[in-house]
């Protein structure tokens, strides 16, 4: 007979749990009946474009304080039309490997899709009928007449079908690619001196692009 007040009290516990939780239901998802977290439920923040009589002009969408800047955000004086004032602009980054290997990453992630991997713009994005074809990057006029300050800009605001990557990079990722589509004009069209250095380091690119030598077959299956 002890037991039964025991049960009636968890009865009538379990009763009040489902009538709380059943008046929590309602037609409106904005609405609750029971608001267990008052401060919570009538928060004091204002939604976007909801006006607000706490300002004088009563817009509850504030503009940001006049020059306001994120942090490490770098303007770009130079704007779209005047791509000749950024020829100045000297590469700030040292040619490192740890730089290259930046600059390859990001090329190959953004760049690769219509420049192709090693810059001849030879895509299936380039195709006759689709986008037209980019500028050879290892083209004379890339290579004399562009100089890092020239390629940064166009990297930066983008040219004809190009778009601007400067939401996307950062500026030294940017100076880092360019760093890069360097070493790709050197690879597609060294010059003496850097054929003589290839030589002297026994590099063996000679002998696979020689169409003279027989190249092994390539086994699909990796050796163990």
């Amino acid at each position: 007979m002890k037991r039964l007040p025991l049960l009636r009290t968890k009865a009538f516990a379990f009763v009040a749990l489902c009538a709380m939780a059943l008046s929590g239901c309602g037609d409106s998802a904005e609405r609750r009946e029971i608001r267990m977290m008052p401060d919570m439920y009538d928060s004091p923040a204002v939604k976007a474009q909801e006006p607000t009589p706490f300002f004088p002009d009563g817009n509850g969408s504030r503009l940001p304080v006049p020059g306001t800047r994120q942090r490490g955000f770098e303007p770009l004086r130079i704007g779209f039309s005047q791509p000749e004032l950024s020829d100045a602009m000297p590469n700030p980054l040292p040619k490192t490997k740890d730089v290259l290997e930046t600059g390859r990453r990001y090329f190959n992630t953004y760049c690769i899709a219509c420049h192709n991997w090693n810059g001849n713009g030879v895509t299936p994005v380039t195709q006759p009928g689709r986008m037209p074809m980019p500028p050879v990057l290892y083209s004379d006029k890339v290579m004399t007449e562009w100089v890092d300050g020239r390629i940064f800009h166009t990297i930066t605001h983008g040219q004809g079908n190009m778009p601007g990557y400067a939401e996307k990079l950062t500026p030294e990722q940017r100076w880092a690619v360019v760093h890069y589509v360097r070493v790709l004009q050197v690879a597609a069209r060294p010059n003496e001196v850097q054929l003589k250095a290839f030589e002297e380091a026994g590099s063996k690119g000679f002998e696979n692009d020689n169409p003279l030598v027989p190249k092994p077959p390539v086994s699909p299956f990796p050796e163990k």
